[in-house]
C-alpha cells in the first residue's frame, strides 16, 4: 500500500509541476515505486494463495533484480544513456502542461516484465477463486477486480491511447474493491488455506484421475511412492487397482497393493472415490501405508493361530467366522467344520440360555471365572443384537456342564 501511495503521490506532483526537471523528478521516483508494485502484488498473491514455500529470499531476489536495476540505476540516469526514456520534453498543446518521451527498447522489456509479474498475481487470484466456494471465492474475484482498473489505465496510457498516465486514478477504484474484500469479506482475517499447502504436506499420497483415468495431479507424498507419474494412464502405474479402477464411476472402492520404496516392500490401501459434487469432474486414488498394520496384525494373528486356548470370532448372528486351530485338540472338531456355523449350535440345549446369560453377566462384571465363554465385546441380551466378539473356551469335564 506504500508503494501505491507514493507511485500517485508523485504522479500527482508530476502533473502540478511546470518545469520540465521538476517533472522529469517526480516521474522517475514514481517509476522507481512503479516497478516495485509488481513484485509485492506477486509475492502477496503467492503467500495468500497457500504458495508461500516459494517466497524464498533467492526467488524474491530473482524477480526483484530486473525491476530494481531498472527504478533506481536505470531510470534515474536515463539522460545520459537513453535506455528508458529519451526526447524528453515538456508540451503544453492540449492546454496543460505536459511530461512527454519516447520510449526506448528496455522501457518495453521492463513493462512487459512486469505485466507478466500482473498476470501471473490475477492468474493465482482467479485460481484460487475457482477452486473455493462462497466467501474464498468472493475474495479472489474481489482482488481481481481491484487490479483490473490500474492495470488497464496503465496499458490505455504505454499504448498513446491516453495524453496523461491514468494508472495512479485507476488506483481509487482498487481502493474502493478491495476496502470490500477487507471488511465486507474479511480479507486478511478469513484467509484461505491454499491446496498446495495442505495436500502436499499430507502423509497419504493422492492420485487424481480424469474421466479417461490419466493422471493428472498427485501430492509430495504419491511421488515418494510412485515417481512422477503425472500424465501416465492409472491402469499402467497401478496395475493391482484394475478392480477399484473398473468400477462404475460414480462408485467407491478400496484394495490393497504393494510397492518397494527405498528398497523396502511397503503396503498400501488404495481408496477411490469420485470428484465433483454436481459434475462428474474425476477420481481421487488415496494410498495410505499400512505396513506397520500389517506387522501388527500378522503378529496377532501368529499369537491366535498357535494359542493353546480356543478363540472364535462371531459375527452380529452368533456364527463364528473365525475359529482358531486349537479346536481340533480342545472339541475334536476342525476348525473349518466350526467355521459359519452358530456358535451355540453344539452346545446341549438345556445349556444354551445359561451360557448366554453367564457371558451377558461376564461382560457387564469381567469379574466371574467359573463359564466356560469369555464375551469380549458388546453384551448379547436380547434386544442389545450381537457384535463381532471374540471368546475364548477352556476345555472342561463333562461332569461341569460345559
Amino acid at each position: 500500500m506504500a508503494v501505491i501511495v507514493v507511485w500517485a503521490a508523485c504522479d500527482a506532483l508530476q502533473l502540478m509541476a511546470a518545469e520540465q526537471t521538476a517533472k522529469l523528478m517526480w516521474r522517475t521516483i514514481g517509476y522507481a515505486a512503479h516497478n516495485l508494485g509488481p513484485i509485492i502484488l506477486l509475492v502477496f498473491a503467492l503467500i495468500y494463495t497457500g504458495r508461500d514455500a516459494w517466497v524464498t529470499p533467492l526467488n524474491i531476489g530473482l524477480l526483484a533484480f530486473e525491476p530494481i536495476l531498472v527504478g533506481f540505476v536505470v531510470t534515474p540516469t536515463t539522460t545520459m544513456h537513453g535506455l528508458i526514456w529519451r526526447g524528453i520534453h515538456v508540451s503544453t498543446d492540449p492546454g496543460y502542461v505536459i511530461l512527454e518521451m519516447a520510449f526506448d527498447p528496455w522501457y518495453w522489456i521492463n513493462t512487459a516484465y512486469n505485466y507478466v509479474l500482473v498476470l501471473a498475481a490475477i492468474v493465482l487470484f482467479l485460481d484460487m477463486a475457482w477452486g473455493s466456494k462462497t466467501t474464498h471465492r468472493k475474495q479472489g474475484i474481489t482482488l481481481v477486480a481491484g487490479i483490473i482498473p490500474p492495470f488497464v489505465g496503465n496499458i490505455s496510457w504505454v499504448a498513446g491511447l491516453t495524453i496523461i498516465d491514468v494508472t495512479a486514478l485507476g488506483f481509487a477504484l482498487t481502493g474502493a474493491v478491495w476496502g470490500v474484500a477487507l471488511f465486507r469479506y474479511r480479507l486478511l482475517d478469513l484467509v484461505p488455506v491454499g491446496r498446495h499447502a495442505v495436500l502436499e504436506d499430507i502423509p497419504d499420497g493422492y492420485l487424481v484421475l480424469d474421466d479417461e483415468d490419466r493422471i493428472v495431479d498427485q501430492n509430495a507424498a504419491s511421488r515418494s511412492i510412485l515417481g512422477e507419474v503425472v500424465g501416465v494412464p492409472a491402469r499402467r502405474v497401478l496395475p493391482a487397482s484394475a478392480e477399484i479402477i473398473d468400477r462404475p464411476m460414480d462408485e467407491e472402492g478400496e484394495t490393497e497393493m504393494t510397492f518397494t520404496v527405498d528398497g523396502r516392500r511397503r503396503h498400501y490401501r488404495a481408496q477411490i472415490s469420485p470428484l465433483g459434487s454436481e459434475e462428474f469432474i474425476g477420481r481421487l486414488v488415496l494410498l495410505r501405508d499400512v505396513t506397520e498394520q500389517r506387522v501388527v496384525k500378522n503378529r496377532y494373528q501368529a499369537l491366535i493361530e498357535n494359542s493353546s486356548d480356543l478363540i472364535a470370532v462371531l459375527d452380529e448372528e452368533g456364527v463364528m467366522r473365525y475359529m482358531s486351530p486349537s479346536s481340533t485338540r480342545i472339541l475334536g472338531y476342525d476348525a473349518s467344520t466350526l467355521e459359519n456355523t452358530s456358535a451355540f449350535e453344539r452346545i446341549h440345549p438345556d445349556d444354551v440360555d445359561r451360557t448366554i446369560e453367564d457371558s451377558v453377566k461376564e461382560w457387564r462384571s469381567r469379574t466371574t471365572s467359573r463359564i466356560s465363554i469369555t464375551a469380549i465385546g458388546t453384551g448379547m441380551a436380547p434386544g442389545c443384537g450381537w457384535n463381532p466378539v471374540v471368546a475364548t473356551c477352556s476345555r472342561r469335564s463333562r461332569s461341569t456342564g460345559s
